[in-house]
């Protein structure tokens, strides 16, 4: 009896809770009984993704109000959604406004938002999560004619939770400015900023409770305060209620980079002043923070030892207890020709951390990321997995771990584009997602990302599809997911 072989084709299309099953077979041998056993296998390469928008293709309209509104930040709301926080000029001077946009892009308040400053004359707001489903938002406020730090708390509901026009971190004589916030895992949270009191620059900071009242000295706890400058600081948890703060420090004979750990009661542990992250020739500017996961943290900036025209990118691991436990003056992440900047950070989730950025090694602005381990070695590409081939040009990246080892990336390119890397920093997408359809020809920027707490993200921007009528920055938002097909190569035989 002729035995043969005859090949089945079998395609699985997961999304989301669906699945769609498609076989194939067919036999044209005339005249004989059939039988059939068939053995299933399935290799990494028969899987397939793409990128999905789970709202409208446009995005949703947060705050379409006149004037701009611009800036936007956002955190989780632990329902799927999110609570989004912006720069809003529809008083005339600028003021902080809010709205949470819940898992289906409904907005949950009120028409165009609710005002968490309660005056104008403020900016630059950032957000972080209260660990209630709320969010707290500090920003730079003039209302004394001088830059002081305030905060606001806003609920779920979309209630202003502390005083109206927020409540006072540090305001006082001097310049307070260029802020930072994480939580404290105690519905409060730690803000740091620049201060000038003392004419140098240095760094400060203090925990705002869950009330508002202010839980450490007054005027708050010194992080730094040697000779020169110390300014563009970056803060991230330590994991138990405190902070690492990582800025750069102008006390030598260029600018450095230096961190200092400060725990849930103000005490301050590393050594004073800060331990050194890199004192290397040239200047380091711009440094990221984020959690090792283990009480330390990994600090990313641009650095040019290589030359004042030759931007690269280095980082360095401080632990729990201020060792610093990388090479001297930090491993490379990129050693690319040109610039490279506008550094956006996230964790891997494994004690390393994944970093985007602007790139302009072949001329054009570009988005590379970047994966580097817990021991400090780099795990993708030398110089950088470039992002953004499917766009003529792109700014202003954001990136967002996926909980897998791999990471979400979004960028600007006239629109908002987004793509999601495997854990080896390939894209697992064959194509780019376009994360708004509007196509007026003009600008979307500034997105940034948040997870959806189901396996997908929430992302913000600021959009100017009005331009024809107003000119005017709006908010904007939109959720993304993952559409994979999955395909089985079964083998049948038949006797």
């Amino acid at each position: 009896m002729l035995r043969w072989m005859r090949g089945w084709r079998l395609a699985v299309a997961v999304a989301g809770a669906a699945v769609l099953l498609a076989v194939a077979s067919w036999t044209t041998e005339p005249g004989a009984a059939a039988s059939w056993t068939t053995v299933s296998q399935m290799t990494e390469d028969g899987v397939v993704a793409r990128g999905e928008v789970l709202w409208d293709p446009g995005g949703e309209p947060l705050s379409v109000e006149d004037r701009d509104q611009e800036y936007p930040r956002l955190v989780g709301d632990g329902e799927s959604g999110a609570i989004v926080v912006w720069e809003d000029g529809r008083g005339g001077d600028p003021g902080i406004y809010a709205q949470r946009v819940l898992s289906d892009g409904t907005a949950a308040w009120p028409t165009n938002g609710v005002s968490l400053s309660g005056h104008g004359s403020v900016w630059y707001p950032l957000v972080t999560e209260d660990g209630a489903g709320g969010a707290i938002v500090v920003w730079q406020d003039w209302r004394d004619g001088n830059r002081d730090v305030y905060a606001q708390r806003v609920l779920p509901d979309g209630t202003v939770a502390w005083a109206t026009g927020g409540v006072p971190v540090r305001a006082g004589p001097g310049e307070q400015s260029l802020s930072n916030i994480v939580p404290d895992d105690a519905e409060g949270a730690i803000v740091g900023w620049r201060d000038t009191t003392d004419a140098d620059a240095d760094i400060y900071a203090q925990r705002v409770l869950s009330d508002g009242t202010s839980a450490w000295v007054a005027d708050g706890v010194t992080i730094c305060a040697t000779v020169d400058d110390q300014t563009g600081l970056s803060l991230a948890s330590d994991g138990a209620g405190g902070a690492i703060v990582a800025w750069t420090d102008y006390r030598g004979s260029d600018a450095d980079i230096y961190a200092q750990r400060v725990l849930l009661d103000g005490t301050v542990m590393w050594a004073t002043d800060g331990v050194a992250a890199c004192t290397a020739a040239g200047a380091q500017v711009g440094p990221r923070v984020v959690s090792d996961g283990m009480g330390g943290a990994i600090v990313m900036w641009e650095d040019r030892r290589a030359g004042e025209y030759n931007i690269d990118l280095y980082a360095q691991r401080v632990l729990s207890d201020g060792t610093v436990a990388w090479a001297t003056d930090g491993v490379p992440l990129t050693q690319a020709p040109g610039y490279q900047w506008a550094i956006a950070v996230g964790s891997d989730g494994a004690g390393g951390a994944i970093v985007a950025w602007q790139d302009e090694r072949t001329g054009d602005s570009q988005i590379y990321a970047q994966r580097v381990l817990s021991d400090g070695t780099v795990a993708w590409a030398t110089d950088g997995t470039w992002i953004s081939t499917e766009t003529t040009y792109g700014y202003s990246p954001d990136i967002l771990g996926d909980g897998a080892g791999g990471a979400w990336v979004v960028w600007r390119c006239i629109n908002v584009h987004a793509q999601r890397l495997r854990p080896d920093g390939t894209a697992r997408w064959t194509e780019t997602l376009l994360v708004s359809n509007s196509n007026t020809g003009r600008g979307q920027d500034y997105p940034r990302l948040v997870s959806d707490g189901a396996g997908g993200a929430l992302v913000a921007w600021q959009d100017n599809r009005r331009w024809y009528k107003v000119d005017n920055y709006d908010i904007y938002a939109q959720r993304i997911g993952e559409v994979s097909y999955r395909y089985y190569f079964p083998t049948v035989f038949e006797d």
